[in-house]
């Protein structure tokens, strides 16, 4: 019975059709552009807008959402080509494009450059962010045709104006409000050596971003003199050293005998972050505060009571 049975498995088998061998794709295909891509919704919901890819060109395309089943307004472009878009407004899109570029220096460079715009639901009226300073070099009017200035926040709440940051210059960094309608731009902040950029809160209000390589590094080391304080386990018995002077300072000397090639400004704000990472009212930076609080929640959250 059971060889029958193995008989009849091996015939359906062999009858059964064979599967044809996937075709694998081309690399023009690989390379498409997604057919739809960067769907936004405007801020008040009347509008939908998407990219469409039609072979090698792109288009934006903008419908009505109480009307889908209309024709789309259709955007497009003659030289750059479209990569992302999203509403700013209810009626005022960013626009992201590249096109090729030839860099002409001491001898010509084929690359590319990467620009945004701000335009209306129709295309009609294109700008820059924010108006560009007069170039004061020839480096500088090159760096100004290769980028833009980037949208910090859409302010939901503030119909007429928006947060930029210019990327170009010497005012590189500087965060400017801009009013959509006159695309005047009025400086609001200052770049500093110390912030790395800007964020915003909910209500639009600028706040420092924290320096991510500075935070990172003194989070890894900032308990390094623990290697020193005490001796291998099971016991884990503090050392002489670690009795008398404590994990911290250890930590500093560490940190100092093997940080000698850093800049001498990062080395003492890393020193100085791990140096006061258990007294909140003696630190001196957002970054030596922000490790404080992290690590006093470490501390919390692996010593409380589990039900």
């Amino acid at each position: 019975m059971i060889r029958f049975l193995i008989l009849a498995l091996v015939a359906a088998l062999a009858a059964a059709p064979a599967h044809a061998t996937p075709t694998p794709p081309t690399i023009a295909q690989l390379a498409a552009f997604p057919r739809m891509s960067s769907f936004t919704l405007s801020p008040d919901g009347k509008h939908l807008a998407a990219i469409e890819a039609r072979g090698e060109e792109r288009v934006i395309l903008v419908w009505k959402t109480d009307a889908l089943n209309e024709a789309p307004t259709v955007i497009g472009t003659a030289k750059m080509k479209f990569t992302a878009v999203s509403f700013i407004k209810d009626d005022l899109l960013a626009v992201s494009l590249w096109q090729p570029y030839d860099l002409r220096t001491d001898r010509v460079t084929k690359t590319f450059i990467s620009k945004l715009f701000i335009t209306d639901l129709q295309g009609k009226a294109w700008h820059e962010p924010m108006p560009l300073a007069h170039a004061s070099s020839r480096d500088e009017q090159l760096a100004q045709a290769r980028t833009s200035p980037d949208v910090l926040d859409a302010l939901p709440n503030d119909p007429d104006h928006i947060l930029v940051v210019n990327n170009v210059g010497t005012a590189a960094g500087d965060v400017y409000k801009v009013n959509i309608h006159t695309f005047k731009a009025d400086r609001v902040q200052r770049s500093e050596e110390r912030v790395s950029g800007y964020v915003t809160d909910f209500a639009g209000n600028l706040r420092a971003r924290l320096r991510a390589d500075l935070v990172l590094a003194a989070a890894l080391l900032h308990d390094v003199g623990r290697t020193l304080e005490l001796r291998r386990g099971p016991t884990f018995k503090a050392t002489e050293e670690g009795r008398l002077l404590g994990h911290v300072h250890l930590g500093l000397r560490l940190i100092e005998e093997r940080s000698r090639t850093l800049d001498a400004e990062a080395r003492a704000e890393l020193l100085h972050a791990v140096a006061v990472h258990h007294d909140a009212r003696s630190a001196r930076t957002a970054e030596a505060a922000v490790l404080y609080h992290a690590n006093q929640l470490d501390a919390t959250a692996a010593t409380r009571p589990v039900d």
